[in-house]
């Protein structure tokens, strides 16, 4: 029996459970934007959003996007063959943090890039910790083990904001960013011993004793390889809004930045994880086993919630955050109003293209995903560099918008153009 065949259907009250977990997850980090945003300095926000971004882009190479292909394996695997996938994935993954850890440890002690030495061990751990639980999230939904990833997700995203909020409030030499990402770590290693936990009634033991299945370790490599490009280009187009308005406006500018984001971003996490973590393992069965009915009326279905999920949620953020500056006295949050309705207009657009990802990945369409990433890098950077220098702060905002909607339409164009009768010729995967 494989792990999806040994899952029941989705209850009404799993999803419920799902949902709420992730609610409060995404409440804490907006109670940590608010924190940051009353307490700590824009410069050190600005910092702080600066070694989030680096660590992001980061962690896309750390992982060589295998997951993308254990991901989906992994759905129809047994469990014998899934356990023994993880555990190459895990040898694979750890090769890789041990040499980004002496990389990083010997920047900082040469003073590399002129960056701050303390900052770099924090962008090597961060990218770690986020690496490996953001690989466990996937495992877990595969096998359709949604509310353990959402366990794994909050205590990775979330949990940590209890003691670096506490901390702050409790005395004001604790309000700086060196002690949010403290936390931050401190949750990350958290979350990955818990996925380790709810991962561990797979056959361990039989497992281990199986060899290394090199031939699909290398097929893996090489089939995620464009992936891993296009993810890379993709992963930095999102985050160098940051590096961008660091260049062009200052540290305290990329403090508002990063405010703002946390916000509108958290609309794009909602969608995914309350809707569409759902559906993917779904759609890649039934694409499996030709059941083309039951696969759109997956899509049509999972279409409609993300829309009015995401649709609800950007309202009520477009008018709390502006009433959240006058309530805290940071008129930074209202002041630039039409700064973040642009950014949360982008995202919610990014948000209802998510769908068009899954469709594709679950078509093995790969080749309009890995290219689609490349090219994403030219309405990301380059919007955002020729919108900034244009307008200033609202420039991130109309960026957004633009690289909102180029996803929108690349991925939805070849979901419509390309049919899943004629994928396999007309748009090979990367094998």
């Amino acid at each position: 029996m494989t792990n999806a065949q040994a899952q029941k259907p989705h209850s009404p009250l799993l999803k419920l459970i799902a949902a709420g977990i992730r609610i409060s997850g995404l409440a804490s980090k907006m109670v940590l934007a608010i924190y940051m945003g009353k307490y700590l300095p824009l410069a050190d926000v600005g910092n702080y959003g600066l070694v989030f971004g680096s660590s992001m882009i980061l962690l896309v190479f750390l992982g060589l996007k295998f997951d993308f292909v254990v991901s989906r394996d992994i759905v129809t695997a047994t469990p014998l063959v899934g356990a023994r996938m993880i555990r190459d994935q895990a040898l694979l993954y750890g090769g890789n943090y041990l040499l980004i850890i002496a990389a990083g440890f010997t920047i900082a002690a040469l003073h590399g890039f002129d960056i701050p030495a303390w900052q770099i061990r924090y962008v090597v751990f961060l990218s770690i910790f986020e690496s490996a639980a953001a690989a466990l999230c996937a495992i877990l939904t595969s096998l359709q083990r949604q509310v353990a990833a959402y366990i794994v997700f909050f205590i990775r995203a979330s949990i940590w904001v209890i003691p670096a909020v506490g901390l702050g409030l409790w005395s004001a030499e604790y309000r700086t960013a060196p002690v949010v990402l403290a936390a931050w770590a401190g949750g990350g290693l958290c979350s990955v011993l818990a996925g380790a936990l709810f991962l561990r009634d797979l056959p361990w033991t039989q497992a281990i004793r199986l060899p290394i299945d090199l031939p699909w370790i290398r097929h893996g490599i090489r089939k995620s390889l464009l992936i891993l490009i296009g993810s890379s280009t993709n992963t930095f187009g999102f985050y160098a809004d940051r590096f961008v308005v660091m260049h062009f406006l200052g540290v305290e500018a990329v403090g508002v930045v990063t405010l703002y984001w946390s916000f509108a971003n958290a609309l794009v996490a909602l969608v995914d994880s309350g809707v569409l973590s759902f559906s993917y393992p779904r759609l890649i069965q039934y694409h499996s086993k030709n059941q083309t009915a039951l696969y759109w009326r997956t899509v049509r279905n999972a279409s409609i919630e993300s829309a009015l999920l995401g649709t609800f949620f950007a309202l009520a953020m477009a008018f709390a955050v502006p009433a959240m500056g006058d309530l805290f006295h940071r008129p930074e949050l209202s002041l630039n109003k039409v700064t973040f309705w642009l950014m949360l207009s982008g995202l919610w657009i990014r948000a209802n293209a998510r769908l068009f990802y899954y469709i594709l990945y679950s078509r093995h369409q790969d080749k309009a995903l890995w290219l689609g990433d490349m090219i994403f890098i030219i309405p990301s950077l380059g919007g955002n560099i020729l919108f900034v220098y244009l307008f200033g702060l609202p420039g991130i905002g109309f960026g957004a918008v633009a690289s909102g909607l180029y996803l929108f339409l690349w991925q939805g164009w070849w979901v419509r153009v390309v049919s899943s009768d004629t994928e396999a010729h007309a748009l090979p995967t990367t094998s």
